[in-house]
């Protein structure tokens, strides 16, 4: 497998910020570094953030998404860091983002219109993908 085929990592993990969970600022801040790293090294993804838990889908080249990955796991605002898939992909499947963010109140929205999501822990990484696809397809409506 080379550097550049097209790769999904999918994690979970636990918030520890202070306070126990993630402030909007603190999201924005993410979200700003993550989208300008991700542009320069071709990753697309989506971050979901209940304020507590965080659920990520990263695609792109194999070498950027693993690199981005273990500078993930080293990042000291979370623990438990899951990973629930690396494997390579057929096709992204969030080519329009950088980095797009479910936030908490985009998932509640989405749990309210599919009960199926509620106390979502996916056990796939298409799963994962299909699920946040479904929220920001309800946060956009």
């Amino acid at each position: 497998m080379n550097d550049s085929t097209l790769f999904r990592i999918v994690y979970d993990s636990v918030c520890v910020l202070p306070g126990g969970h993630a402030s909007e600022l603190q999201l924005q801040d993410i979200l700003e570094v993550a989208r300008r790293f991700n542009l320069e090294s071709r990753i697309t993804g989506a971050l979901r953030c209940d304020r507590v838990y965080f659920l990520q889908v990263l695609e792109g080249p194999r070498g950027p998404v693993v690199s981005t990955m273990a500078r993930i796991q080293r990042d000291g605002r979370h623990t438990r860091v899951n990973i629930i898939e690396a494997a390579p992909l057929a096709r992204r499947d969030f080519a329009d983002w950088s980095m797009a963010l479910v936030p908490d109140h985009s998932a509640t929205m989405a749990r309210l219109t599919n009960p199926d999501l509620l106390d979502f822990r996916p056990a796939t990484g298409a799963q994962a993908a299909n699920a946040l696809r479904a929220m920001l397809a309800s946060h956009r409506a």
